[in-house]
């Protein structure tokens, strides 16, 4: 647990209250698993303590930040292009997400199309399409925002 704090200390989290309350929770967790009671009902509650704690890590580490996504398709001049819920000259986020639901490499999918310039047809005529700029997180982070259109 010292890492953990360590690294909360040091400013590694954002410092949002999902992150402070998981790492207070570890931390909780921590302490009562070197108690080593061996009460039934503490053992339940530890369970459902541990459970909700790693349920709330995955949830926020799914959480798109959209205010960071729509940055992204700007400084990348997607928005040219592609809306939210409107046809340009490319098909909006929503249509996107509507071709890829379902399935489970979807993100990866939509990764590969934004970073590697793939050819298209735009008005019947071949054209190769932009690379999204930014780094790997923020990329991966406009795949989200567009599947969850």
């Amino acid at each position: 647990m010292i890492h953990i704090k360590k690294i909360a200390r040091h400013g590694y989290f954002d410092g949002s209250s999902i992150a402070v309350w998981y790492i207070k929770c570890l931390s909780t967790i921590s302490f009562l698993l070197r108690i080593h009671m061996s009460n039934t009902k503490f053992s339940v509650l530890l369970r459902a303590l541990m459970v909700a704690g790693l349920a709330l890590g995955a949830m926020s580490a799914q959480a798109v930040d959209e205010a960071a996504a729509k940055a992204a398709f700007k400084d990348s001049k997607c928005t040219k292009c592609h809306s939210d819920d409107k046809d340009k000259s490319g098909p909006s986020y929503k249509k996107v997400a509507e071709k890829y639901k379902g399935q489970a490499d979807a993100e990866a999918k939509l990764f590969t199309h934004l970073t590697t310039g793939p050819t298209i047809k735009v008005d019947g005529e071949d054209e190769v399409h932009a690379k999204a700029k930014g780094d790997e997180a923020s990329v991966k982070n406009m795949a989200q925002y567009i599947l969850s259109r």
